[in-house]
């Protein structure tokens, strides 16, 4: 079993586990979804010739709420790539990429303004950096931490058990080497209730 899948069914667990042990959580405090986006990565490109710090990137999510206002969210989200060329005295253009993916749990707020439902949301998310290079940096290929996370976004419903949900989420990531920077994702996607 991956380390990936290891995470994913520990978030899941928590999740289920925070619902039973509140009592609170009905079939209808349960959701899920999927949402797709735009990345930006936050970095310094200073020196470089070229650079592409957006992506299209994407997340599947499932949550529960325990109280009226306060929920728990797991997440995994694969936030696309940025790439970059830059000359190197000596070596001459060399060409990087950075991939960034991972699995997130995060604390919910939320706050209904008629209609629309707002929410703030805080956690702490595994976040896998792999880089690639057009020649040999001497830096590992991959970098895996925990990093914080955080979010805003709102929600529509759209049907009896669908939501419509726009969001803002910050990832903080640790790129090979031990650089940290952050990635932003803003999305638009859909949950379903059960």
């Amino acid at each position: 079993m991956s380390r990936i899948q290891t995470i994913a069914r520990s978030a899941l667990m928590a999740t289920l586990v925070a619902a039973s042990v509140h009592g609170a959580a009905s079939a209808a405090d349960l959701y899920a979804g999927a949402a797709i986006g735009r990345s930006d990565f936050r970095i310094d490109t200073t020196g470089a010739s070229s650079a592409d710090t957006r992506d299209t990137a994407g997340k599947v999510f499932f949550g529960t709420t325990v109280t009226p206002h306060l929920g728990l969210e797991a997440a995994l989200f694969d936030l696309g790539r940025t790439r970059g060329t830059v000359s190197v005295p000596g070596v001459g253009t060399v060409t990087a990429s950075a991939r960034v993916r991972g699995i997130g749990l995060s604390g919910v707020f939320s706050a209904p303004l008629g209609p629309v439902s707002v929410f703030a949301k805080a956690g702490i998310a595994n976040v896998r950096a792999r880089a690639e290079a057009s020649v040999n940096t001497g830096l590992p290929g991959s970098e895996s931490s925990w990093q914080h996370t955080l979010g805003l976004g709102v929600s529509y419903p759209i049907a009896s058990q669908f939501d419509l949900r726009a969001e803002w989420e910050r990832v903080r990531t640790r790129f090979p080497g031990g650089e940290k920077d952050n990635v932003d994702l803003l999305s638009v996607g859909v949950s379903y209730r059960f």
